[in-house]
């Protein structure tokens, strides 16, 4: 593959995609198998966006979880085997492996799961059933209780970090539908090394090159067109097409901060340099519009932690990723089943805090109150004992995700890290620009998945979107895969008992 370069020694590519999350990984993907020139830029050192591993000088890793996959995850699942791996070999089955159980096992009342039934049937009927109603409006109505929307709020944490506010009903069916039958996975293998790296090396065999540890600076517009990008690191690039694949938090940031002075007329005057400003600000739309947006569909802060212990632990046999704590913990024994995560033989844990805002019985302070990381370690870890570590006296060292500090403005944890959640009324962006020709926005906020929720299936399946809109000859290699749903297997079931009405009645 060549690359162009221009009198000025300027390298050129036909896509520069900035993000380097599954979203712009799979877009390079998809588009590097027609022989694009692509350049990918990240401001990490690590590809992956939030589902990288962090690890220090001395390997000591971290990560933004516990995390679990699915697999109904087709779109994933194929691009993984089309690198060369087999999912077998770097995921696990969790040992709590059917979505469904979490429901119909956790002690609704026979009333309440008629009650789901029954939307479960109008949603056969009508695919768009319940988006206008929020779970939670549709629990109170039916006069659920207090104990099972507890229940139903945990899967919603357990899926994406939701509860039943932030759901619409739809969403919720949609969710089984889509997950009847699915097996969790976990990670049997260090994701970084084993995924990561090699789809990295993948990518860089068929001529994608990265950038890390850098970011754009500037944008040059010309004639409403993007002719290229000016990074930190005082380098040029020229491009055919620029994608933005970040989150909105991120995107809007970008939007808002990012020069861009150039234009055909050049620019001679403070007024000209705004108007050039403007036309990437409102790129996608209305500004305020697009910045209240990101307001309402940002995820929630949660704190990750991991925690070592230095001797054999014993985890009580409940599901980790649904407990029930004070401050809303997930755990996952991660070295249950990833091998050799670290040089270590003994247990590492991954925990993550969801709910920051609520008292701890135990010392009357939020997680967001434990300005001190050691007080809020110990907290965890307190709260852990009591439903799922069964041993007191263990000893550990624990790290808190370095993605994660402590703010101490406006007093509480935040993440550098930031996602889109798909939240109730309200709506995805398109691809492209409204007013900038080559210039795209990428990533699970476009809409272009059959999963609802934000996982990793949700941007590959809308970077291979963006791939087939750029690129027909996309199409004929690619498409976003639409697994086999419940209500798939219910309307074919009416299908043959109608038909074997008919035959019977004939005879």
């Amino acid at each position: 593959m060549i690359t162009i370069t221009d009198e000025n020694n300027m390298k050129y590519y036909d896509l520069i995609i900035l993000g380097a999350g599954p979203s712009g990984l799979a877009l390079a993907h998809v588009s590097s198998s027609i022989y694009r020139n692509i350049l990918v830029i990240d401001k990490e050192q690590e590809i992956g966006g939030i589902h990288r591993a962090k690890r220090d000088y001395y390997g000591t890793y971290s990560e933004c979880g516990p995390r679990i996959y699915m697999t109904a995850f087709y779109n994933f699942l194929d691009i993984i085997r089309e690198i060369g791996i087999d999912y077998k070999d770097i995921f696990a089955k969790y040992k709590y492996n059917f979505i469904t159980n979490l429901l119909f096992r956790n002690g609704l009342s026979v009333y309440e799961k008629y009650i789901l039934l029954c939307a479960y049937c109008k949603y056969l009927l009508n695919d768009n059933y319940g988006k206008t109603t929020t779970l939670y409006d549709y629990l109170m109505f039916y006069k659920f209780s207090t104990s099972s929307i507890d229940i139903i709020d945990n899967i919603c944490v357990y899926i994406d970090e939701g509860n039943s506010k932030t759901y619409s009903l739809n969403k919720f069916i949609k969710l089984y539908d889509i997950l009847f039958n699915s097996k969790i996975l976990v990670s049997s293998k260090p994701q970084d090394y084993f995924l990561f790296n090699v789809w990295k090396k993948y990518l860089e065999n068929r001529g994608v090159s990265f950038i890390l540890a850098d970011s754009i600076k500037n944008i040059n517009l010309i004639d409403n067109s993007v002719s290229c990008v000016e990074l930190y690191s005082g380098k040029n690039y020229g491009c055919v097409n620029l994608v933005l694949a970040v989150p909105p938090t991120a995107l809007v940031k970008l939007l808002n901060n990012v020069n861009n002075v150039n234009n055909v007329n050049n620019v001679n005057n403070v007024n000209n340099v705004n108007n050039v400003n403007n036309d990437l600000k409102y790129a996608f739309g209305d500004y305020e519009e697009i910045e209240r947006w990101k307001e309402n569909t940002k995820y929630k802060n949660v704190i990750c932690i991991t925690y070592r212990f230095k001797d054999y632990v014993e985890m009580m046999p409940h599901n980790g990723l649904v407990l029930i704590t004070e401050w809303g913990i997930t755990a996952l024994n991660i070295s249950e089943y990833c091998e050799k995560i670290e040089n270590s033989n003994y247990p590492i844990m991954s925990v993550m805090v969801t709910q920051c805002d609520t008292r701890s019985s135990y010392n009357n302070k939020t997680a967001n109150e434990c300005c001190d990381e050691n007080e809020l370690i110990k907290e965890v870890y307190r709260q852990l004992r009591i439903s799922y570590i069964n041993y007191i006296d263990a000893e550990y060292y624990a790290i808190i995700n370095p993605n994660n500090y402590y703010d101490k403005k406006n007093k509480r944890w935040r993440c550098e890290d930031n996602a889109y959640y798909n939240a109730f009324a309200e709506n995805y962006i398109a691809f492209k620009s409204n007013s900038i020709e080559n210039l795209y926005n990428l990533g699970t906020h476009n809409g272009k998945s059959y999963i609802p929720f934000n996982s990793i299936e949700s941007a590959i399946s809308n970077g291979i979107a963006l791939g087939r809109e750029l690129y027909p000859d996309v199409m004929r290699k690619y498409c976003v895969r639409r697994g086999i749903y419940g209500k798939d297997i219910v309307i074919l079931g009416i299908m043959i008992l109608y038909a074997a009405i008919i035959y019977y009645s004939i005879l």
